[in-house]
């Protein structure tokens, strides 16, 4: 997921219904590329206004920050709730 950030667009896991696969998806335009059914867990938005006013171009540090503030036990209970 880091490098999915670091170096695409975004990286969204995201539980895929269909194939029973936990999956990091990387989208450069979200209303171009849906996953019909997916059901997203954590989405982490890397376009630059999410960042650029606080790391300029320094995304990778974005990143790193990002991931430090995580709230992974809402993110279990997404998981969860999805693969019922």
């Amino acid at each position: 997921m880091r490098s999915a950030g670091r170096d695409g667009f975004s990286g969204s896991p995201v539980w895929e219904p269909a194939t029973t696969r936990l999956a990091v998806l990387q989208v450069e335009k979200h209303q171009d590329l849906t996953i019909w059914g997916a059901v997203p867990i954590l989405v982490c938005d890397v376009w630059k206004h999410a960042y650029y006013l606080k790391y300029q171009n320094k995304r990778p540090d974005y990143v790193e920050a990002w991931m430090k503030i995580i709230d992974w036990e809402s993110a279990a209970a997404r998981f969860g709730a999805a693969v019922k």
